[in-house]
């Protein structure tokens, strides 16, 4: 698989596998499954968490790759955490980045992972409430100690990630990616962050690449929700697919088609030629899935397909109506 430097960083694939339901949709066994695949297929980078799989997700990921530490570059993150609401439902709560914390942090993601070093530790969201020189001296600390080696961002606005940027390079750190929301349908993170962060050098790994399975091709105009789907269990995924959005994605699979490609192959490849985007990160739910995606990551789409993409958005007036709700079509 193709591999492209992140930032000053490490040379990752343009695949990154993420790990986010390892421990809820995927079991140890199954997980071990889908790295083990990744890995034979070119994958070197896999991005995780403490809050991913419901707290899972990294002593999922730390077993599957015992013996296997030379193969991948690993990226976990410090700041959320799982949380079980009192009616059971998983929530997830703010950790304030003070120097403890951090530390804290890191040294229980290093004993799940079962590894001495973090390739890049990333800011999960921004913490207002701790001046940013501490969270900084507590990342500057823990890269003297071997702990970490480089260091990112999630979930920022282009304010905050001004701020985080400034310090962190007042400090000499490495600060390398910047990971954040975008797909076909969903750009609001192009203007606002991904040019920015190429301008600065700084790459950018995006997750929620099939906007939520929405660009996966389950879902149809006037036909009934797969029973399996995400969108079966979950309203806020409902709540997204309104009749013009899926017949945008039905334009959207002629495109695909077209091309001898799935839309979600569509997807991914559209995001690997993007300018700025270093690597797409994939929570494929299924095996099937994840070799499906690899194969569209080998190549870039030609001019003329980029511009049918865009001629559909365009005559679908969807830009327009994600500028309308800035809250669904795009989070921090």
């Amino acid at each position: 698989m193709i591999r492209r430097r992140l930032g000053q960083g490490p040379s990752v694939s343009a695949m990154c596998l993420g790990a986010l339901h390892f421990g809820v949709f995927q079991d140890a066994a199954e997980s071990r499954r889908r790295i083990d695949t990744a890995i034979d297929m070119g994958i070197n980078f896999i991005e995780t968490a403490p809050m991913y799989g419901a707290g899972n997700s990294e002593r999922f990921v730390g077993a599957a790759i015992a013996g296997k530490r030379d193969k991948v570059v690993i990226s976990t993150k410090v700041g959320l955490v799982p949380d079980v609401r009192v009616d059971g439902a998983f929530a997830v709560k703010n950790v304030p980045l003070t120097r403890k914390n951090v530390a804290q942090s890191v040294d229980a993601s290093l004993a799940a992972l079962g590894i001495e070093t973090i390739d890049l530790l990333q800011l999960h969201a921004f913490d207002a409430g701790t001046p940013i020189e501490e969270t900084v001296a507590a990342l500057a600390q823990l890269r003297d100690a071997g702990k970490i080696v480089y260091v990112g961002v999630s979930n920022h606005d282009a304010d905050e990630y001004a701020t985080v940027k400034t310090a962190m390079r007042d400090a000499g750190l490495p600060f390398v990616s910047f990971q954040c929301h975008f797909n076909m349908i969903e750009r609001r993170a192009e203007e606002a962050l991904i040019r920015p962060c190429h301008r600065d050098g700084i790459g950018v790994l995006c997750n929620r690449g099939l906007a939520r399975g929405i660009l996966g091709g389950r879902y149809r105009p006037g036909a009934d929700l797969p029973p399996d789907s995400r969108a079966a269990s979950s309203p806020r995924i409902r709540a997204l697919l309104s009749d013009d959005i899926l017949d945008l994605v039905q334009r959207l699979s002629a495109v695909a088609a077209g091309e001898g490609l799935s839309i979600a192959q569509l997807a991914v490849r559209w995001l690997l030629s993007r300018e700025g985007i270093i690597s797409v990160a994939v929570g494929a739910r299924t095996h099937e899935q994840l070799v499906d995606l690899v194969r569209a990551a080998q190549d870039r789409l030609s001019p003329e397909t980029l511009e049918q993409i865009d001629a559909a958005i365009a005559d679908f007036g969807h830009a327009d109506a994600v500028a309308r709700a800035p809250a669904m079509f795009f989070e921090k």
